[in-house]
């Protein structure tokens, strides 16, 4: 999909991969490892406050939701 969307089949992103590495003598992009990983556990907890966040949003009405999307696409064509 990524090559497709740049216009190319992915024989030709391979070759141009090909060309490339023997034009730098190398794999032609950078290969290192991170300062510092994320554990499981440092994913999770910061999901879960991400979540924490999500749950602290007053609820709406539908009534509510689609007055303030009348409201913004009013301005919009201003």
């Amino acid at each position: 999909e990524i090559y497709s969307a740049l216009g190319m089949d992915l024989p030709t992103a391979f070759r141009m991969f090909m060309v490339r590495s023997k034009m730098v003598r190398g794999i032609p992009f950078e290969t290192v490892l991170p300062e510092s990983a994320v554990t499981r556990a440092e994913g999770l907890e910061a999901f879960e406050k991400l979540r924490e966040q999500a749950t602290d949003v007053p609820e709406m009405s539908l009534d509510e939701i689609n007055a303030e999307i009348a409201e913004v696409r009013k301005n919009r064509r201003k």
